[in-house]
């Protein structure tokens, strides 16, 4: 995604032209989300506003059944958000989700491996 043009039409603007900078959802545009009081946000599923959001994430938390043992990322065990920023967090504990609002506890799991390779005879291998 690029900053300094519309990720659309490549107009030159922040994120999204005046055209273009509306809920890629239900179409609501930046003058009325603020005369509603409603944000308008680049999220994953791109620009969307509050009320297609909640949309959203209720149709996650009725459908997600996908694992979160053992993953990658942190990911909410009711709606499936993933926190790529995970690496920061402590080793375990709670968290609200910031998408559907559950509390959920994670732990981060560590493996351990270990690699060796020959040495030659000149740096002290035996024969």
């Amino acid at each position: 995604m690029s900053f300094d043009k519309c990720d659309i039409c490549e107009e030159e603007a922040f994120m999204r032209c005046d055209k273009h900078n509306r809920c890629d959802k239900c179409g609501m545009t930046k003058e009325e989300s603020i005369k509603n009081n409603i944000s308008l946000v680049h999220r994953e599923e791109g620009l969307i506003c509050d009320n297609c959001f909640k949309k959203i994430v209720d149709e996650r938390l009725k459908t997600f059944e996908g694992s979160t043992q053992y993953e990658d990322d942190i990911m909410c065990p009711y709606c499936g958000s993933k926190y790529g920023d995970c690496w920061e967090w402590k080793e375990s504990g709670e968290y609200d989700c910031d998408d559907c609002k559950n509390k959920f506890e994670f732990c981060r799991n560590i493996e351990t491996s270990y690699s060796t390779s020959k040495l030659d005879a000149s740096s002290g291998g035996s024969e």
